[in-house]
């Protein structure tokens, strides 16, 4: 069942400021999962972003170097750290960077945004199966 099923923090992440909305929400969404892939594939894990629906409460935001304070008031996005378990039923989309399925290496650093496919969260054993067949 989704609901008894978590994701331990602590949680990396990035978020939108809780003050957007509209299409400027929109965009901020976009781009803190752009940032998400980013950060994976800098960190050199598969790129799966989840989307979590979640009081902005617990989304503690790091404070980083100037150049993050700097990109979160440009953005309106920002690095965030969980650190308390979200319930699965809280994720509402999952996001997995194409190139990762090709088995291609990603260039956190290269222009422009990144393939992202999203996945509802009901197709999440298919997604397993494509990352597990992705590092086969």
């Amino acid at each position: 069942m989704p609901e008894t099923r978590l994701l331990r923090a602590p949680l990396r992440g990035f978020a939108p400021s809780p003050d957007l909305s509209g299409p400027d929400l929109e965009e901020a969404e976009f781009q803190a999962a752009q940032l998400a892939a980013k950060d994976a594939i800098a960190r050199q894990v598969p790129v799966l972003v989840a989307a979590l629906e979640i009081s902005a409460s617990i989304a503690k935001s790091v404070h980083g170097s100037a150049e993050a304070q700097e990109a979160r008031e440009l953005t309106g996005v920002g690095a965030v750290l969980i650190e308390e378990d979200v319930a699965f039923s809280r994720v509402a989309a999952l996001h997995l960077a194409d190139d990762t399925l090709e088995g291609e290496t990603l260039d956190a650093t290269a222009p422009g945004p990144l393939e992202l496919s999203w996945y509802d969260t009901t197709e999440i054993h298919h997604v397993a199966q494509l990352l597990t067949d992705a590092n086969n």
